[in-house]
């Protein structure tokens, strides 16, 4: 009996992978032989959430994440690459909207839509945790879209990259701007630019500042690969920059609950007030303010909430009206009836509006009124970061 990691559904077999893959590489006449590391391509996808193999494992590392903090909510900030649906569903369940964000160029409804070989747009050490999975194969420049993710991932954040890895393939096979055809014969998939050898993707992990961690039958249940219909050879590439911290594959789990303990949930006004709220960010950086958080009305239903940003510079005050969305994760941790709502807001902002300013949330519920007075950290170009206090 199988049981999918991500969904929880119980069933016989997973689907097979989708026959044009194992086709069209010998209609092109490839002729390496394969031994896929992870892909399983008699149990592929899950017949009920439609998780890939690759999807299940992820998941399964992420558990153990989940379940290293208890019922403590951690606000661990998420980006996801090139985002699958089954295992987008399943952070926004786990981890909440508010902390996940995702990335592509082509895709549509992404948060940054960016090229991963150049993300200016997204600052240094923005994220907590990445995942990149079945993306490097596809780009022109793999290790200068590797030196990206390793810049925007946190000093004491991780990161699972997982690209297609061949057990036969005996050297890195990479050229871009084939025909498609072509593609097929020398990579095995039509719009794959290289195919790796695993000694070589490690070794260019490695080059572009990653310590590289192997997550295979040893670390994992050997219920979990049976349940999960994985290879015996599946493994997760688990990434991290700081070998201080994670020095022991049995704790990193626990190593990275205690490096984002900092970051967990609280109360703000719990005692009195009409309004609980708690702010992750509030930045400006490059003409534009980040808020995120939380907030909920203890008497009203917080889904009826309406949002204004008040901006009172010296020269001009501005207001903007935002919409708050239901935040099911905290709900879950505190209770449904505190029907908190999470504040998301990406505006474009002059830093001469912001300048000798004071910044405000002001929040409205059924003739309430409640005020929240933010503290903006301010990041310049070419300075280093420093806390303006706008209060």
């Amino acid at each position: 009996m199988r049981k999918c990691a991500v969904c929880g559904s119980s069933f016989e077999r997973y689907a097979g992978l989708d026959p044009v893959y194992i086709e069209n590489p010998k209609k092109y006449g490839r002729k390496i032989k394969v031994k896929s590391e992870l892909l399983n391509p008699e149990e592929y996808s899950c017949p009920v959430c439609y998780s890939a193999d690759r999807d299940r494992m992820i998941v399964l590392f992420i558990k153990k994440l989940r379940e290293a903090f208890g019922t403590t909510a951690p606000s661990v900030k998420f980006l996801e690459v090139a985002p699958s649906a089954a295992l987008k569903r399943y952070l926004y369940k786990e981890w909440g909207e508010s902390f996940l964000y995702t990335a592509d160029l082509y895709m549509d409804n992404v948060d940054f839509k960016v090229d991963i070989q150049n993300m200016e747009e997204i600052p240094d050490q923005t994220f907590d945790f990445i995942v990149c999975s079945h993306v490097l194969e596809h780009v022109k420049d793999d290790q200068k879209a590797m030196g990206e993710l390793n810049r925007v991932l946190k000093d004491a954040g991780l990161g699972i990259l997982l690209v297609p890895i061949n057990l036969f393939q005996e050297q890195t096979d990479e050229e871009w701007g084939l025909s498609e055809e072509e593609n097929w014969r020398r990579f095995g998939q039509g719009d794959h630019v290289r195919a790796y050898n695993k000694l070589d993707y490690v070794a260019r992990l490695e080059a572009n500042g990653f310590c590289v961690l192997e997550l295979n039958k040893n670390y994992f249940d050997k219920d979990d690969y049976e349940a999960n219909a994985f290879n015996d050879t599946a493994t997760l590439y688990l990434v991290h920059k700081n070998p201080d911290i994670y020095s022991s594959l049995e704790e990193i789990a626990d190593k990275f609950k205690e490096t984002h303990l900092n970051d967990t949930y609280l109360y703000k006004n719990v005692e009195e007030g009409v309004c609980n709220y708690w702010i992750d960010l509030c930045r400006h950086e490059n003409d534009q303010l980040q808020i995120w958080g939380w907030a909920y009305f203890r008497e009203h239903d917080s889904r009826k909430t309406k949002l204004k940003l008040h901006l009172a510079g010296r020269s001009i005050q501005r207001t903007f009206a935002f919409d708050l969305r239901y935040r099911q994760d905290v709900c879950q941790l505190f209770g449904e009836s505190c029907g908190f709502s999470g504040i998301d807001i990406l505006k474009d902002v002059s830093i001469s509006d912001m300048e000798g300013g004071k910044v405000s949330l002001r929040l409205y519920n059924e003739g309430s009124c409640y005020t929240i007075p933010l503290s903006v950290e301010r990041i310049e170009e070419n300075e280093p970061d420093c806390n303006i206090d706008l209060l």
